[in-house]
């Protein structure tokens, strides 16, 4: 009964967590702005609050006296005081967003240089989310240590359990909060529910620390180390004379790799589904929802099979190769899912999309407890940790660190990896080598630093020597450059095939003609000709946004021409665009002559390779002396901008995508009110 409700408890903190997660992300794009680096900076602040929670409660919790020496049990109350300071923080989180928000919003104006309002941004993101994110952090070996257990596996298997249920418990606050809270109750109330499944979660864990109290037995209280069983001791001891520290220093770098990767992954998951199935904001869900859920059933599962595997070591190598060779191969699926025409596929698409993202996440979710268990397993002298004392056969006699830091130190190194991941990964990685050569790229360093894990038997050294380490890194350093070189001239099939897929969407031409296909940071713009049909097509993230089709290019210059023809002046204005498309409402807006100047905000850098390829029908407007184009989020640049405009237009886009919404909203029309003349 106490196991179910320690494991309880944790699903609804991972369930919580999420929840207000997302809603805090959406409160704040509506602050700093809906750009790439915005989100980056909202993603490295709650990330790394993670990261350095978990390592500062690793430190701290596994040196906690127990909570009676009559018991000898391990105390929850640091996790209660945890979780109902992050319940406290959630429900009040909106009173102090405001008045962040007010001073970003007369700060802003202020700043011209770039990099200084970068920093102002990081600030926001920073102080809003970092605190929270800490303590959300620190709950993991917080929990781990009030729970511990004397006996050596079922401590790790607890461990294992703890991680995958929070994890699971995640995944349902992910699917909770974007397909029913956010949508049907809102921001405030779903805070609420957040904040009351804190409360559920910190009086379960105060319930649990008096049951523990009140438990009669005659155990020791352990202060910096926990004893180990006899049993456990021989284990240790054994272990230690078949491998030495550097195997963990491995283990660390690869836990610290792997992090990396699979934040970094789905971010690109996040982009392969918005360009196969559309670029709903729901599909930042469905991507979310299927990655934490394939991570908590792979370390639960992945837990249960680490009981009867001897060779902890082996098996760690063999599963990050498995992730090399399966991190490819969901793209190709993507391709011909959403290019099937058989009815019960496409009915049954999304359930599809996420059982096809489970593949490789599968694995990759079990190798933080699998690298718990390997630190375990290894014993505390290959580490250097503890007191030695004697066994009565006359063996040495060790003392292990507690689990809490061992599995509080590699949380915080794999989430560490992460947040580097998921910020670089759209910023550097995509618009340099494309969501394809990332992928390969991703599966080499998979491949190499598996091969490093698995080969690493053939270099047993003596304990405390770290060239083992050296060596096998080299290796696989080696390894990662040599087969780099193949990434370049692997044809690039995947783009051929998304290019067909688009030409059977926009009527089936026999001969398109492939005009640019550019994967940026905020998108990847297709432009195609089809000759047969007579019009040349843009897509951004796999919509159709314009074209030259006479209808497309009469309604867009309808678009552009209309609010400056019916304002009640005559002489020529001062004009705002938000969001450029092919140029062509921007165009004939120019072209009426009732524009003096004509400022156009858009997300997207890389719009003058769009115009260059539509200038028959836009005018060209890049070479207009009037035109002036701002990169940056459309409201995010009103919040920020005093400038007032005799008109401002907001070009055709989705209210559901998830780079626009944000224009929908009651908020950004109060802003174009406070800004026209």
């Amino acid at each position: 009964m106490k196991q179910i409700l320690l494991y309880g408890i944790f699903f609804f903190s991972g369930m919580s967590s999420l929840i207000a997660e997302i809603t805090w992300n959406r409160m704040l794009v509506l602050i700093i702005g809906n750009t790439v680096m915005a989100t980056s900076f909202l993603l490295v602040a709650f990330m790394g609050g993670l990261a350095f929670g978990s390592y500062w409660g690793s430190r701290h919790f596994s040196h906690l006296p127990r909570s009676s020496k009559a018991s000898g049990t391990s105390s929850l109350l640091p996790y209660c005081i945890l979780e109902l300071c992050i319940g406290i923080y959630v429900v009040s989180s909106p009173v102090f967003f405001h008045p962040v928000s007010n001073l970003f919003s007369n700060i802003a104006p202020l700043i011209s240089n770039s990099t200084a309002l970068y920093i102002a941004r990081f600030s926001v993101a920073f102080g809003c989310l970092f605190f929270p994110a800490f303590m959300m952090g620190a709950t993991f070996p917080a929990i781990v240590a009030g729970s511990a257990l004397k006996d050596s596996q079922n401590r790790v298997s607890r461990t294992g359990y703890l991680y995958a249920i929070n994890t699971l418990g995640a995944a349902a606050g992910c699917l909770g909060s974007g397909y029913l809270l956010l949508p049907k109750i809102g921001v405030q109330l779903t805070l609420v529910v957040a904040f009351f499944i804190n409360i559920i979660a910190a009086t379960g864990a105060f319930v649990l620390h008096i049951l523990q109290k009140k438990e009669k037995k005659n155990l020791k209280t352990g202060y910096q180390q926990s004893e180990m069983t006899e049993s456990d001791q021989r284990l240790a001891i054994s272990n230690q004379q078949s491998e030495s520290s550097s195997f963990l220093h491995l283990v660390c770098i690869a836990t610290f790799i792997i992090g990396f990767i699979a934040l970094a992954y789905e971010v690109l998951l996040t982009r392969l589904v918005i360009l196969f199935f559309g670029n709903q904001l729901i599909v930042f869900t469905l991507v979310l929802t299927a990655f934490l859920l394939g991570t908590g059933i792979s370390a639960f599962i992945g837990t249960i099979i680490h009981r009867y595997i001897k060779n902890t070591s082996l098996l760690f190598g063999v599963i990050i190769i498995a992730v090399g060779v399966f991190i490819v191969v969901p793209p190709f699926l993507f391709i011909s899912l959403s290019t099937s025409e058989k009815t019960w596929l496409i009915l049954n698409r999304a359930f599809l999309v996420g059982l096809i993202m489970l593949v490789p996440i599968f694995f990759i979710g079990g190798l933080l407890p699998l690298a718990i268990r390997i630190f375990e397993n290894q014993g505390p002298g290959v580490r250097g940790q503890g007191p030695e004392g004697k066994l009565e056969n006359g063996q040495t006699s060790l003392s292990r660190p507690p689990i809490a830091y061992t599995a509080g130190k590699l949380y915080a190194l794999n989430t560490f990896g992460g947040m580097l991941g998921a910020g670089i990964t759209n910023y550097f990685l995509v618009p340099i080598i494309g969501t394809q050569g990332t992928l390969t790229f991703f599966s080499i360093i998979c491949l190499a630093i598996g091969l490093a894990v698995f080969i690493s038997p053939l270099f047993p050294l003596k304990k405390g020597k770290t060239r083992g380490v050296f060596l096998r890194l080299s290796f696989a350093i080696i390894t990662v450059f040599a087969l780099s070189a193949f990434v370049i001239t692997l044809p690039h099939k995947l783009g051929e095939l998304y290019t067909s897929k688009l030409a059977r969407v926009s009527g089936g031409d026999i001969e398109p003609d492939l005009k640019l296909h550019h994967e940026g940071r905020v998108a990847t713009i297709t432009i195609i000709d089809f000759p047969w049909l007579g019009f040349r097509d843009m897509f951004l993230n796999g919509v159709e946004e314009a074209s030259t089709r006479f209808s497309h290019v009469q309604l867009f210059k309808l678009l552009g021409l209309l609010p400056v023809l019916v304002h009640e002046s005559d002489s020529p204005k001062e004009a705002l665009m938000i969001a450029f498309g092919a140029g062509i409402a921007a165009g004939a807006a120019l072209d009426s002559n009732q524009v003096s100047s004509l400022d156009v905000v858009d997300l997207n850098p890389d719009i003058k390779k769009i115009n260059d390829l539509f200038k028959e029908v836009n005018g060209d407007v890049f070479q207009d002396s009037r035109f002036n184009f701002i990169s940056e989020d459309g409201r995010n640049y009103l919040l920020m901008n005093p400038r007032k405009y005799s008109v401002i237009m907001s070009d055709s886009t989705h209210p559901r995508a998830y780079d626009s919404w944000i224009l929908y909203t009651k908020e950004f029309y109060e802003e174009i009110k406070d800004h026209l003349l």
